[in-house]
């Protein structure tokens, strides 16, 4: 028969993962129309920049869909096999969102670089700021949103995803530069 303790500490858990679910159902839902809003708009502007923070995006979504996937595991009640519970399952659904992170930084500098051969100047500049814009801020509210979710859960794969939040935005912005840039000059800095 469990302890009073255990069942307050099962009882805890249980509301950690499905509040640590909400956030990445959230967070996914926000990536997806970032990235459909990226990805129209890098098809219209010719940018492979926008482009890649559409695919960026998507990629984001797919990562919220594997932080979901992690919480329902580590929501299992413990077993004969593990009888400390299935939470430590966050540990390796972080290191599997690092890696997928990493794999995606190699695969679309390597995309720029074919691109950047091609030297096609995108159109409409003004237009791809705007959007860079708006991503900017879609970004800033999906940090916000992780970063004081996560000061009650204290949830290590949302921790990760909060920092590739950060550099999302990051990289947002140097989008936001190349399309000012690009408004006054006829150079590919896409």
């Amino acid at each position: 028969m469990m302890k009073e303790d255990e069942k307050k500490y099962i009882a805890d858990t249980q509301d950690k993962i499905k509040e640590c679910s909400n956030v990445s159902i959230c967070v996914m839902i926000c990536n997806i129309i970032i990235s459909i809003v990226y990805l129209l708009a890098g098809i219209l502007g010719h940018s492979i920049a926008t482009l890649s923070e559409g695919v960026d995006s998507l990629i984001d979504a797919g990562s919220s869909l594997l932080l979901l996937i992690g919480f329902k595991i580590s929501a299992r009640k413990p077993d004969y096999r593990h009888p400390n519970g299935h939470t430590r399952i966050e540990y390796i659904i972080g290191l599997l969102i690092s890696e997928i992170i990493l794999f995606a930084s190699f695969s679309l500098a390597r995309q720029s670089i074919i691109y950047f051969h091609k030297l096609e100047v995108n159109t409409v500049p003004l237009f791809l700021l705007i959007v860079s814009v708006i991503g900017v801020f879609g970004k800033i509210i999906i940090a916000n949103y992780i970063s004081v979710k996560n000061k009650k859960l204290c949830s290590t794969s949302l921790k990760v995803y909060y920092k590739n939040t950060l550099a999302d935005l990051k990289a947002i912005i140097f989008v936001a530069i190349s399309a000012i840039i690009q408004h006054f000059t006829t150079l590919p800095v896409d």
